[in-house]
């Protein structure tokens, strides 16, 4: 009976030692692209090697929506930062809209960050499953600094997150 026991607890061990296993995350995929297109303040239009092109969604931020306040401005502000600039993408998945969520950096410096510490987005949970504790901790970090300092779309007390503001506007 004994003997039967251990065997089963050996067994459920070993079970969740392999579950833990597949639930860590793969490494991120890189990629070196040119920036070809800033579509708003948090997508881009980028082109590979062989002239291949991506759709970018950059990953643990959203940004203000064409139409909303502060959208053009967020969009302009990341035009100047890397507009065809050649960056490093780092992702794990792709969107349902196949765009590939990614961090972006340039000369090693984090391009989803500066959105944030810049007060050009908002950091988001839904789309923060594949960034890391630490850059969670950075993006947090750096949406209170841009949101104490007021710098801007948090120039604006009244400052609608893109999901609420998609929510409102699409109910009408």
């Amino acid at each position: 009976m004994q003997k039967l026991y251990l065997h089963g607890l050996l067994w459920v061990l070993l079970n969740m030692l392999g579950n833990a296993h597949a639930a860590l995350p793969e490494p991120a995929k890189q990629m070196q692209v040119r920036v070809v297109e800033v579509n708003d303040g948090d997508t881009l239009t980028v082109m590979d090697s062989k002239q291949k092109t991506y759709t970018v969604q950059l990953d643990g931020i959203d940004a203000p929506e064409a139409g909303q306040p502060y959208g053009e401005a967020s969009k302009k502000h990341l035009e100047r930062r890397i507009l065809k600039k050649n960056v490093v993408l780092m992702w794990h998945k792709t969107g349902k809209d196949g765009a590939l969520i990614a961090k972006v950096l340039l000369n090693n410096g984090d391009i989803n960050l500066l959105q944030l510490r810049t007060g050009s987005a908002w950091m988001t949970n839904a789309l923060t499953v594949n960034i890391s504790g630490s850059d969670s901790g950075r993006y947090a970090s750096a949406q209170a600094h841009a949101k104490e300092k007021s710098l801007g779309l948090w120039r604006d007390d009244r400052a609608m997150s893109p999901w609420d503001w998609r929510k409102q506007h699409e109910a009408k």
